[in-house]
């Protein structure tokens, strides 16, 4: 169990501890008065995770300012002090551990050498302490030396100082100065307290784990987070703690110019194109419909491309066009939204739920083949959120059983796997064009296929059935037509395929702005008590849509759940999402095929933790600046 809030419980979340062991990093600020609601708070915790753990090793991280004979009179260092002392009593086994200056994923101004950077990169005078020392250390070293630590029942209920080698402030100050080229502009006063901690402990556990800690250890520490490390820190980003809007401080946000999540970006163009289309009086089904369809064709690379009035409509169509039939079974995931298996419903068909990756959250293929029956026709998959689905096994199993694939492309109009376009790896590809998506129409889909005989089914049931539509009779050689199928009206307009030419004009850069936020967020938020994306493309040559950028909130970690996070969010007047609730949760669902939360134990976890974060083009760094600060400030604010 891992209880706390900032660096240490974040980077202990991501390191594997014992089962039968409790961190608690449950940091208070410097700042807070003497018996403040924040230390009755955390001293509360602290007896309440003690009590309801006996035997179990707690592991307390306190601080080294206890050592200075100047500092042991603030609050801060009393509370600490009353905290080791209660911990002590109530009996083994515990590790108390005392930390100095931390260097790791943060961009708080509490962090001694983050603040002098700030201080540096200002370029403007400041007091330093002549005599002042230090001893920083890297959060990673930390944890490692922690655990071996605790792994160790000899040096059990007993205090430790996590701490490498001292250095003068003085020297911290003009070590950050050169590496980061600017002049420093301090005048060092001779008030400051030498305190000194005992470091053996440390400096044994370093040599035993091959930690180098000699002269270059502050040097290259620096660099790592301050000064080369990709998309290194800036005094720009440095942002003083506050309190989140939830809890009275000021919102990010003004009330009045809120970060909508999923705003359409639609500019002068858009509009000039729609405009053109009601100028000309062809509104419905017409050439802007062709030239739309042969444009997204094009950029897909696909024979044949279709456009319908929603992706809930190309859903529909594509079941019906590969053969699903009243009374079969069609395999889903759960882990997706609701059009996906209503389309199979709206088909007559019966959905078969699976369960998801644990990582991905894409259909679990090794779950597949078990759901496979003698009913069994088609697989629909989902590439959600951007990422491809493991489609090398999926078909495979299709071709096994005979089984025809319809892919959902809601979210990967720009993705590939393995070189090949998102929509041409199974037998039709699904896209959506609703307001939140890459490309908007305002609402409206489109189908693409390698397949003749598929496209030209697709073609007969989205016009009721119709072998002509209006446009191609009227400049056709006959105004007649026939019905050859009992058909839907499911055709796109011109009007949307005025707004849909030209957002596909520059659906690249859009894709390119989003993959920049998205990997924004994952450096930004690296560290916080939350599963953040996977980073690294699983398959060679495939490309991620970045359609959606999503988070894990896991209330026994976190502290807070999904929802409190959001609700924290919306006071900051930041907008999100939810990704889904599965299918299986539905009343519906549950009431029509008795879905428990049980059948599928990964889906409805993630279901409760999964949040999603604005990731329109838009919005700027600053933007994800302002939201990640806030992210933080709300866990610090709930884990103290």
């Amino acid at each position: 169990m891992i209880i706390g809030n900032g660096m240490i419980a974040s980077a202990f979340f991501q390191f594997k501890t014992q089962d039968d062991v409790i961190i608690f990093a449950s940091g208070v600020s410097d700042s807070l008065e003497e018996d403040s609601l924040e230390f009755q708070r955390e001293h509360q915790l602290l007896i309440d995770v003690r009590w309801d753990n006996p035997g179990v090793l707690l592991v307390y991280f306190s601080t080294c300012s206890i050592a200075d004979p100047d500092r042991i009179d603030t609050p801060y260092v009393l509370h600490k002090l009353r905290m080791e002392e209660e911990l002590s009593s109530f009996g083994e086994p515990y590790v108390i551990l005392r930390l100095p200056v931390v260097l790791g994923h943060t961009n708080k101004l509490t962090t001694l050498p983050y603040f002098l950077y700030s201080k540096i990169c200002s370029g403007k005078s400041f007091d330093l302490w002549q005599h002042a020392v230090r001893y920083p250390i890297d959060i990673d070293h930390v944890v490692s030396i922690s655990a071996q630590l605790i792994t160790r029942s000899e040096r059990l209920n007993n205090t430790w100082n996590i701490a490498f080698n001292k250095y003068s402030v003085h020297d911290i100050c003009e070590c950050i100065a050169s590496l980061s080229g600017h002049d420093l502009y301090a005048t060092f006063v001779d008030k400051g307290s030498c305190y000194e901690i005992d470091t053996e402990f440390s400096l044994q556990a370093a040599k035993e784990l091959g930690i180098e800690v000699g002269q270059d250890y502050m040097v290259n520490t620096f660099k790592k987070y301050l000064i080369n490390k990709p998309g290194a820190v800036t005094d720009k980003e440095i942002v003083p703690p506050r309190n989140p809007a939830i809890a009275g401080g000021k919102p990010v946000r003004d009330a009045d110019n809120p970060l909508i999540f999923g705003a359409p970006e639609l500019g002068a163009s858009e509009i000039a194109a729609v405009t053109d289309c009601l100028k000309s009086r062809w509104v419905g089904l017409g050439p802007r419909v062709a030239k739309f369809q042969q444009a997204f064709a094009d950029y897909k690379t696909s024979p044949y491309a279709l456009a319908v009035n929603s992706g809930s409509s190309a859903l529909h169509l594509a079941l019906l066009a590969v053969g699903v039939m009243p009374g079969d079974e069609v395999i889903a995931p759960t882990m997706t939204f609701i059009a996906t298996t209503h389309a199979v419903l709206h088909a007559r068909a019966t959905p078969v739920l699976v369960d998801c990756d644990p990582v991905t959250l894409n259909i679990d293929v090794a779950k597949i083949e078990a759901a496979i029956t003698a009913r069994t026709t088609a697989i629909v998959v989902v590439h959600l959120y951007g990422r491809c689905c493991e489609m090398v096994q999926i078909m495979a199993l299709a071709k096994k059983h005979n089984l025809k694939v319809v892919e959902d492309c809601a979210h990967a109009i720009e993705s590939r796997y393995q070189g090949i376009s998102a929509g041409l790896l199974g037998d039709v590809g699904c896209f959506s064009f609703y307001a939140t998506k890459s490309i908007t129409t305002g609402d409206g889909g489109m189908l693409t296929t390698s397949s003749n005989e598929i496209f030209r089914k697709l073609k007969t049931l989205s016009l009721h059935g119709m072998d002509l539509d209006a446009w191609s009779r009227l400049n056709g050689p006959t105004k007649t037509y026939e019905v050859t199928e009992l058909g839907y009206k499911y055709n796109m307009t011109d009007m949307e395929a005025a707004l849909g030419l030209v957002q596909l004009n520059s659906v690249e850069t859009r894709w390119q702005q989003r993959s920049e936020h998205w990997h924004e967020y994952n450096r930004l938020l690296s560290g916080l008590p939350i599963n953040t994306p996977e980073q690294i493309e699983r398959q060679p040559a495939s490309r991620h849509g970045y359609h959606l950028y999503t988070i894990q909130v896991d209330e026994a970690i976190a502290g807070i759940n999904r929802d409190l996070l959001a609700k924290a969010l919306k006071a900051e007047n930041v907008g999100t999402g939810v990704h889904y609730q599965p299918v299986h949760a539905h009343p519906y669902y549950k009431k029509h095929f008795g879905y428990e939360d049980s059948d599928f134990p990964v889906a409805s976890a993630a279901g409760n933790m999964t949040l999603s974060l604005p990731l329109n083009p838009e919005i700027g760094k600053s933007e994800i600046v302002a939201i990640c600060s806030s992210i933080e400030n709300i866990f610090d604010y709930y884990m103290r």
